[in-house]
């Protein structure tokens, strides 16, 4: 049976869950936090914390409000942090605003 989406490549993930899951772990080691830590205060393995690091699973909205409070940012920091384009050196940018059509 062909995929639904076949320019969809095996074993890649996507930029931006990996940019995601590189926040979240760079938070929770700030912290001194181990993932099985973080896990607990959200309610899910460690392994499934490491898969949100990887970018291996999608962090959806309402996880991600859980580890914010978890790791005490507020949820906006954490999306503004999550949605700032990484740069070669491994920072981040700010993203241009889009406009919005009148």
């Amino acid at each position: 049976m062909p995929s639904i989406n076949p320019e969809k490549k095996r074993g890649r993930h996507n930029p931006v869950d990996v940019h995601v899951g590189r926040r979240i772990r760079q938070r929770r080691v700030w912290q001194q936090m181990s993932q099985a830590a973080l896990g607990q205060a959200i309610g899910v393995t460690f392994q499934q914390v490491q898969k949100y690091e990887r970018g291996s699973n999608r962090v959806a909205a309402s996880r991600l409000q859980q580890i914010a409070e978890a790791l005490d940012v507020q949820l906006h920091a954490s999306l503004r942090a999550c949605l700032t384009k990484p740069n070669r050196a491994g920072t981040t940018l700010p993203t241009k605003p889009t406009s919005r059509p009148k």
